[in-house]
């Protein structure tokens, strides 16, 4: 990764420009052409450095429910039940905890009764019963930057 590569990652992750050509913007900033923007893009994605570009949107602010939940589930079906939660397009992101409830998800959509609805539908595809919800009761918001080069 060379300096330009690291100027681009700082760029992306804590100042992408919401405009209608951002990588014009970024590679002008960046005095380089906007192809190059995409190829290095490209690039740093292949290997790895990008998992991906997308917004972190408020879920409250545009009128969804949000909550965090936990499953317990045997060792061996960890694959299958987390197969089945990613099917709903409501379901962010899951992974797996050490923990006796072993298979956490967030899940958020326009009203409780939806919540309820979803949690109910995954415990009965997956014959799970063990199944905790974990509402926020504040919000915090924490924000990461990594840095790279030397300012």
């Amino acid at each position: 990764m060379d300096k330009l590569d690291k100027q681009l990652l700082e760029r992306l992750q804590s100042d992408f420009p919401v405009i209608e050509k951002p990588f014009h913007k970024i590679a002008s900033d960046l005095d380089i052409e906007p192809q190059e923007v995409v190829s290095r893009v490209k690039h740093l994605k292949n290997q790895g450095y990008i998992r991906r570009i997308a917004p972190i949107i408020d879920s409250r602010e545009i009128g969804l429910t949000g909550t965090l939940v936990a499953m317990k589930v045997p060792e061996n079906r960890i694959e299958e039940v987390a197969e089945t939660v990613n099917q709903y397009i409501e379901v962010s992101h899951n992974y797996q905890r050490n923990h006796e409830y072993n298979l956490w998800y967030t899940l958020s959509t326009t009203s409780r009764q939806k919540i309820d609805q979803i949690i109910d539908e995954i415990s009965r595809e997956t014959g799970i019963d063990e199944i905790i919800e974990l509402p926020s009761l504040q919000m915090y918001k924490i924000g990461v930057s990594f840095s790279f080069t030397d300012k």
